[in-house]
């Protein structure tokens, strides 16, 4: 990565941290914010799963496990966001 593409991921990224921490500041668009966040943890579950019945038909048990696991996080952060 040269030093421009460098620059430019570093002020894309911080221009997002300000723009998504002023919004959850304020009480009009933090629902909005954490119903999206709850979203997107809850569409990842059934992905996970799908992955990790692909992995134990596999005979890949560790994958299986990993998966199993994220899966589990993903639902207590849903739980979290909600």
């Amino acid at each position: 990565m040269n030093l421009l593409t460098y620059s430019l991921h570093l002020l894309g990224s911080g221009v997002n941290a300000y723009i998504l921490a002023r919004q959850l500041r304020d009480p009009l668009t933090r629902p909005n914010i954490l119903a999206g966040y709850q979203l997107a943890e809850s569409g990842a579950v059934p992905f996970l799963e799908a992955l990790r019945d692909r992995a134990a038909n596999e005979g890949d048990t560790w994958l299986a496990d990993r998966l199993t696991r994220h899966a589990a996080d993903e639902k207590r952060h849903r739980l979290i966001f909600a």
